[in-house]
């Protein structure tokens, strides 16, 4: 009939494939994935200091979280942009772009993209 005494020994799955599985994964998802894209951004050009003078129209832009001051005045960012048109007799003089406490970075990015395609290219960038 039935033999109670007679012992099965149960045979453990291996993991060897599971681990193969799991690298090979791992491996295409690091070689298939792209984590970063990097953007060059050109904050200086070579010509700011030495052969174009400074005329004496001041041009400060300061970068708010949320506003931009133009020496001194506070404005929305199109505003803003007009007035520096409005003083600014060549689009190749220096522009300075002072970043206050408290601004992201990609706040900064994105003044000095809307500067450069409004046709500033000499733009100088120092923090406060």
């Amino acid at each position: 009939m039935f033999d109670f005494e007679r012992s099965f020994h149960r045979r453990r799955p291996s993991l060897t494939p599971i681990i193969d599985v799991v690298f090979l994964l791992l491996v295409f998802f690091m070689l298939a994935s792209t984590f970063t894209v990097d953007k060059k951004v050109n904050l200086l050009s070579e010509t700011i200091y030495g052969s174009l003078n400074y005329d004496e129209h001041p041009r400060l832009i300061e970068i708010k979280s949320d506003k931009l001051l133009i020496n001194g005045v506070e404005a929305d960012d199109t505003v803003a942009i007009k007035r520096l048109e409005e003083i600014t007799l060549d689009l190749s003089q220096i522009i300075i772009v002072q970043v206050l406490e408290g601004t992201s970075t990609q706040r900064m990015l994105d003044v000095i993209e809307l500067l450069k395609s409004s046709g500033f290219s000499n733009l100088k960038v120092s923090g406060k």
